[in-house]
C-alpha cells in the first residue's frame, strides 16, 4: 500500500504509508501546519464526505500554498541534518508516531510474515535515521515535487 501524489504538471511521486507519515509529521516538527486537504472536485457530494486528512488515498488535494509549506518545513529539517544539528525535534517522541506493536499489527494483515522485520525497521527509524541514505534523497526529490504546487494524493 502507498501513496501515489499527482500534481499538474503530470509529475508523480511515490511514498509508502510508512514513508508518507514520517514526511509528515516531519514537516509539522518543522512547522508545517496542515492547511487539509480538499475535495476532489470529481467527487459528488452525496459520495464523500471529507475532513481534510492526508493519510487517505482517494484523490484528495494539496493545496499549492500547504505544498510550499511542505517544501519549506522539509527543507528546514534537512538544514538542521546538514548541519550536524542534533536539535530535539529529531529525539523527542511523537504522539503521530506508530508504535512498534501498532505497526506489527497493521504490517502482519498488509503483507503476513513477508518483509515484515526490515519494514518495522524501516518504518520505525528516528527522523534523523529516515532523512539520511535513500530516504533522504528521496525526501529531497519531494521537496522539488512540492514546490510544483499542488498534488493529489491516489
Amino acid at each position: 500500500m502507498g501513496m501515489d501524489l499527482c500534481n499538474e504538471k503530470g509529475n508523480r511521486f511515490w511514498f509508502d504509508i510508512f514513508s508518507w507519515r514520517k514526511i509528515l509529521v516531519l514537516a509539522k516538527r518543522y512547522g508545517w501546519n496542515l492547511g487539509g486537504t480538499k475535495k476532489n472536485p470529481d467527487w459528488k457530494d452525496s459520495e464523500h464526505f471529507w475532513n481534510g486528512n492526508y493519510l487517505d488515498n482517494e484523490g484528495q488535494i494539496v493545496t499549492v500554498e500547504d505544498a510550499l509549506a511542505i517544501a519549506d518545513a522539509l527543507q528546514l529539517a534537512f538544514c538542521d541534518l546538514d548541519n550536524s544539528l542534533e536539535p530535539e525535534k529529531w529525539t523527542e517522541p511523537s504522539s503521530e508516531e506508530i508504535t512498534n506493536d501498532r505497526l506489527i499489527k497493521m504490517l502482519r494483515q498488509q503483507l503476513g510474515s513477508e518483509d515484515l522485520e526490515a519494514r518495522v525497521a524501516a518504518a520505525c527509524k528516528s527522523p534523523l535515521e529516515f532523512l539520511q541514505g535513500e530516504a533522504g534523497m528521496n525526501a529531497r526529490a519531494f521537496i522539488h515535487f512540492c514546490r510544483e504546487g499542488s498534488f493529489t494524493i491516489w
